[in-house]
């Protein structure tokens, strides 16, 4: 086992606020944070050996009880989440010595806090605070409503109780309950977005060598390349995640690392966990495209809000995982986010969802049918098989996205190219203007112009009057340049034109002449 040790931080935080909040993606290691918390708390000193926290933690001083509820332990689908946690607080009953005569969920959490705190104040840890809620958004309004008031009511018990609590340490995945349960318990330390605990969760570049050494070797070695160059692609996959904007402070998802270094394989691992078919539904419903994903701006306010109505917007798309901060700006006292996808394994496989839901298929068809086939294309530079897959998916989009707008001929190209999983850009900003699409595979980088009505001849000579291919002409890859027209009637492609980009190559014509005078 290797345990990355983050005791040090973990301790910074355990002696602020006296209710403390953090939000971060599923997989990224929020159970061992409370874990950790609660094994201080209850004075495990050797587990800590060689770590910081074996020799700068008061042992004795953090001694005191801990009650922890963890929400993925507790049954409210078969049954009700009252009847679910009466039935969880009788396990911990016994567990932990404590005799029930209260009836309810709250009556039991309001004794189980009392009794262990006897001779000191308690730690609670609470896992998945929100779980309740969120496995119920978009599907069963009346469940959702049930468990929200069954929630406000339990968490409110801690604020009547608070001479017998130490401090209470609560995670989740999105703030999207947090409105909703914590109306009446509104003390919370919400560490989020605080710089402080940027790096907490997830492994930063540093850790990532110094606990993973002999694995990036291996993997070096398995894929016969240096260690320079396995680590810039484990990067690319993998890294990518702020909540700070700083570029050190980036990390690894823990997951996904883990998982590659079992299998030596480059997988989706994060992705494959959970289902953002909800996420995916509202970005198709507001109609963003990938594009637009990659860069949007918000403020403090976007990102800390999530409400049970507008469920899918960008605050839950960032406080879940799906962006992330790329840069952060302060403009008359107030920051702007500047977000985007983290890393290559979130956007080609967010792609794949979103490209599901346009083309009304299901993800596996997506996946293997229309972006596997259309990677193995590109890499092998078949671009006429390639244009057969481009051409149904555009044809047989939803007319929800066709009437929205022209644009989405563009939108469709920019999902499909996306979900192939090779490096894309969409819309980049270039001397002479924007350019639509380049994707680049191994051997080969493709630059994209799309026309609407007109010709495919007007969108190559646009790539050439505007040098859109110049900044790739030095690398030893063949460059292709494509122009795409698309007809609005029908749904169709109608024409594409490719050029192979040839090199200049300079000849010399003397190899002596006499100079023209004054030159």
């Amino acid at each position: 086992m290797i345990y990355v040790d983050k005791t040090e931080k973990i301790y910074e935080l355990m002696q602020l606020g006296k209710h403390n909040f953090i939000v971060r993606p599923r997989r990224f290691g929020k159970s061992l944070f409370l874990d950790t918390v609660g094994a201080i708390c209850e004075s495990h000193k050797e587990a800590f050996n060689g770590t910081w926290a074996y020799d700068h933690v008061d042992w004795e001083a953090e001694k005191r009880p801990v009650l922890r509820i963890d929400f993925t332990a507790i049954e409210y689908k078969a049954c009700s989440l009252e009847q679910g946690l009466q039935d969880y607080f009788k396990g911990l009953a016994k567990k932990n010595g404590v005799e029930l005569f209260a009836q309810s969920a709250k009556g039991m959490f309001t004794q189980h806090i009392e009794a262990l705190s006897i001779d000191k104040p308690l730690v609670i840890l609470i896992d998945e605070y929100e779980m309740p809620i969120t496995d119920f958004l978009g599907e069963d309004e009346a469940k959702l409503k049930e468990n929200t008031e069954t929630l406000r009511s339990l968490y409110t018990t801690m604020k009547g109780l608070g001479h017998y609590i130490h401090r209470s340490f609560i995670t989740g995945v999105s703030k999207i309950g947090k409105i909703g349960v914590f109306s009446s318990f509104n003390m919370l330390n919400d560490l989020t977005l605080d710089e402080r605990f940027a790096t907490l969760f997830g492994y930063t570049e540093t850790e990532l060598r110094h606990y993973y050494g002999d694995y990036i070797a291996e993997a070096a070695k398995k894929y016969k390349c240096t260690e320079v160059e396995i680590l810039a692609e484990i990067k690319a996959q993998y890294n990518g995640y702020s909540w700070d904007g700083i570029e050190e402070n980036k990390v690894y998802n823990p997951f996904s690392i883990i998982n590659f270094f079992q299998a030596f394989k480059f997988r989706n691992f994060w992705f494959e966990t959970g289902t953002p078919t909800m996420l995916v539904r509202g970005a198709r419903k507001q109609y963003l495209d990938m594009a637009a994903l990659e860069h949007i701006e918000a403020n403090n306010d976007v990102l800390s809000s999530a409400n049970l109505r507008d469920f899918y917007g960008v605050a839950l798309l960032f406080q879940t995982g799906y962006l992330t901060i790329k840069k952060i700006e302060t403009l008359s006292w107030e920051d702007i986010y500047t977000l985007g996808f983290p890393n290559q394994e979130v956007r080609a496989a967010f792609a794949k969802y979103l490209l599901a839901e346009y083309v009304e298929k299901p993800v596996d068809f997506a996946d293997l049918t229309l972006a596997h086939k259309l990677r193995l294309h590109l890499e092998r530079q078949e671009l006429k098989a390639a244009f057969q897959v481009f051409a149904p998916v555009v044809a047989s989009t939803g007319y929800d996205i066709t009437k929205r707008t022209e644009g989405y001929f563009h939108t469709i190209m920019h999902v499909l190219m996306y979900s192939t999983g090779l490096t894309t850009f969409s819309e980049l900003q270039s001397a002479e203007g924007r350019l639509d699409t380049i994707c680049v595979a191994n051997k080969a980088i493709y630059i994209f112009e799309f026309k609407l009505n007109g010709t495919a001849e007007e969108a190559l000579v646009q790539i050439k009057n505007k040098h859109y291919a110049t900044p790739f002409l030095e690398g030893p890859k063949t460059v292709y340049l494509i122009g795409v027209n698309f007809m609005t009637e029908g749904k169709k492609i109608n024409e594409v034109l490719v050029e192979q980009w040839e090199v200049p190559r300079f000849v010399r014509l003397a190899d002596d002449f006499t100079p023209i005078e004054g030159l």
